[in-house]
């Protein structure tokens, strides 16, 4: 361990409240750019950490961090919890990856360099364990995956399986970073920095070039607030002032689409939020369906008895029938539904479809209605939650088109609204929280 450092205590801490600040800015203003920011913004964290000898010292670094990071990206569980147990469970949070960044120190290792790799190995397991645990992943909690998504380059760790390999790249480039530092290689620090900058940027424009393989289908997401007042998720259904709209400008994009389509016979889906269709306008749908020659996907609450209903995700071909309906396994907080494990595919010529609902795509498990599907639909509804939660909604719909090679398509109430390809690339970003708004995209093979 390095000798105790000369830089005061205070200064230290400063720039830990500063750094930890900063992280915020990649979840509050979702641009390539400030998602860049935490790549960086560890490092005066983990360098103080190293520097200063006194535990008590080392705990107040990282808690300062995670407090300023984590408060902010926490205030959306004071929509589902009462005051005191929201600010217990952002505690929680913040003294659980203070542990993790400290635990090395703890254990009594010492070299720097197996500290760092320690904290990234520490870190790196906390995320897969919370993902993967039964009880655990059903905890929504704002980590470093949430601050990655519009990024490609760092998303493509996903890629390699599992959502985790992320934190351990950030991770990873932070630590690196620091030692670089810690043994006065400035300009090597400088040249990964920019480095790593220039690369992030350069693999985003790789990524938005035009595809040269085929189309395979038309993909639009409507976008249909909830009346004020109201919450689908509640059970509350949709009005029919909220269907008529969707249908409105669900007609206004597939026509728009095909007057300026290069004519490629592909098939049309349109997704719409996740807003209980009332069973009465069915039939509407299905013979607007009939009308347009569309795939129209919504969402309905199917009675089952004297259980709880099924929430389930409805799929209506151009010719007005019922191809694929499939039901939602988990409950969202405060939900009461039946959970199902029963779920199938949609198969079009070469193209599969599939499904499925909104919190359903927290959960890496989704991996096994995933397998062997092109496309993922899902109708989304996060109006009860806030402001907040759509960005970390979003960023779980991201980590799970990379890890399972799947494009999915959502359509919310309020919002996530946006379109991910089978590659992890955000092609359609979110539209704006409980604006009124459509996209369309063309999706490559």
């Amino acid at each position: 361990m390095p000798e105790k450092t000369s830089i005061p205590f205070s200064y230290l801490l400063a720039a830990c409240l500063v750094s930890g600040l900063m992280m915020n800015a990649a979840f509050f203003v979702q641009t390539l750019s400030t998602q860049l920011i935490p790549l960086f913004s560890l490092a005066p964290m983990i360098f103080a950490i190293l520097r200063d000898q006194q535990v008590f010292r080392q705990f107040s670094y990282a808690f300062v961090f995670f407090a300023a990071w984590l408060i902010p990206t926490c205030l959306w569980y004071f929509n589902i919890f009462r005051p005191w147990v929201a600010m217990l469970i952002t505690f929680g949070n913040i003294m659980i990856l203070v542990l993790v960044v400290c635990l090395p120190l703890l254990l009594g290792i010492i070299r720097p360099v197996a500290i760092l790799l320690a904290i990234t190995l520490f870190w790196t397991a906390l995320v897969a364990l919370r993902a993967h645990m039964p009880t655990t992943a059903e905890w929504v909690v704002p980590n470093l995956t949430s601050t990655q998504w519009l990024n490609p380059l760092i998303v493509q760790f996903a890629r390699l399986g599992d959502f985790s390999l992320v934190v351990t790249a950030v991770v990873a480039i932070n630590a690196l970073w620091t030692w670089l530092l810690m043994q006065q290689k400035r300009a090597l620090a400088g040249i990964l920095a920019a480095t790593l900058v220039i690369s992030c940027f350069g693999f985003d424009y790789i990524m938005r070039s035009k595809l040269e393989t085929p189309v395979i289908a038309t993909v639009i997401g409507v976008q249909v607030p909830a009346n004020k007042g109201t919450s689908h998720l509640s059970g509350v259904p949709a009005s029919d002032s909220e269907i008529k709209d969707a249908i409105m400008r669900t007609a206004r994009a597939v026509l728009q689409h095909r007057e300026t389509s290069t004519g490629s016979d592909v098939p049309v889906f349109v997704v719409w939020p996740e807003n209980n269709i009332p069973f009465a306008w069915e039939p509407r749908l299905s013979a607007f369906a009939s009308e347009l020659e569309i795939f129209l996907v919504y969402h309905v609450k199917r009675t089952n008895g004297n259980t709880a209903p099924f929430r389930t995700a409805v799929i209506v071909n151009p010719n007005g029938e019922i191809a694929l309906e499939n039901n939602k396994r988990y409950a969202a907080p405060g939900e009461k539904i039946t959970e199902s494990l029963e779920f199938d595919h949609l198969r079009l010529g070469e193209l599969t479809v599939l499904s499925d609902i909104c919190y359903d795509l927290h959960f890496p498990d989704i991996a096994t209605r995933l397998k062997g599907a092109d496309i993922l639909f899902a109708p989304v509804d996060d109006d009860r939650f806030g402001e907040l939660f759509p960005y970390l909604h979003a960023a779980d719909t991201v980590y799970r088109a990379a890890e399972n090679h799947v494009s999915i398509a959502t359509a919310s109430t309020n919002g996530p609204t946006f379109f991910v390809r089978k590659d992890g690339f955000v092609a359609v970003q979110p539209m704006s929280l409980w604006s009124h708004s459509s996209y369309t995209i063309q999706v490559h093979q």
